[in-house]
């Protein structure tokens, strides 16, 4: 049976990334480089839309209305890049399938197509891994409390798989520029790389993690 995965962005013609040509056209043709390979991963996570929207609020809103609340619209929100504490991405469940979203802001001066090609992936890996790595399941209201040993468990399985989304998603895009398109990797992007890795390297050895690790190897230590 055929997957398909459908690809839709409105993103406003006035966004024009530094390559000169990122309007809705040219990021419904990155974002087919992801619905291919989404497809090709349907046995582990089915993904059943790739969404741009033009406002990226409303349309979380509109597809979690509880867990996103309705922010007012403003006149420049469609076109606005993602502040730093903004998320890029989203990944949204749905009866049909996963629905990834992407912020218009993406495609505007701040970024190139190097940058988004990394982005991409990295969402797509975080979802393989959310069926591949051990979550407990959340407790009903009312029943006991995880023991310390699953939620250790969880926090350690999500530190790796953003670990893995990363690498993942730097080797993706490093094979298809080599590969795929010959071309080398840009100065912008090549800055944002190490101030992801910067970032990602401080989450992995943050005193949390430490202690994460440590009480969770105590605790096989003690229970074999």
């Amino acid at each position: 049976m055929r997957i398909s995965v459908d690809v839709e962005a409105t993103l406003p013609e006035s966004l024009r990334g530094p390559e000169g040509g990122t309007g809705p056209q040219a990021a419904r043709e990155e974002l087919g480089v992801i619905a291919g390979a989404a497809r090709g991963l349907s046995d582990v996570v089915r993904i059943a839309r790739i969404l741009v929207p033009e406002d990226f609020g409303a349309a979380l809103a509109e597809l979690a209305p509880d867990r996103h609340a309705s922010r007012p619209r403003t006149a420049s929100s469609a076109s606005a890049a993602p502040a730093a504490t903004t998320a890029m991405t989203a990944a949204i469940p749905a009866p049909q399938g996963w629905v990834l979203v992407f912020h218009p802001g993406i495609y505007g001066p701040e970024h190139d197509a190097h940058m988004r090609y990394a982005l991409y992936w990295r969402e797509l890996t975080r979802l393989v891994n959310k069926g591949r790595l051990p979550v407990p399941l959340r407790t009903a209201d009312g029943a006991p409390r995880q023991d310390r040993h699953a939620v250790l468990l969880t926090a350690v399985s999500r530190l790796f798989g953003e670990y893995d989304a990363a690498r993942k998603a730097w080797d993706f895009r490093d094979g298809l520029l080599r590969k795929v398109l010959r071309q080398e990797l840009s100065e912008r992007a090549r800055t944002a790389l190490l101030h992801a890795f910067a970032a990602d390297l401080g989450h992995a050895t943050s005193a949390d993690a430490r202690t994460w690790l440590r009480m969770l190897a105590d605790d096989h230590a003690r229970t074999g």
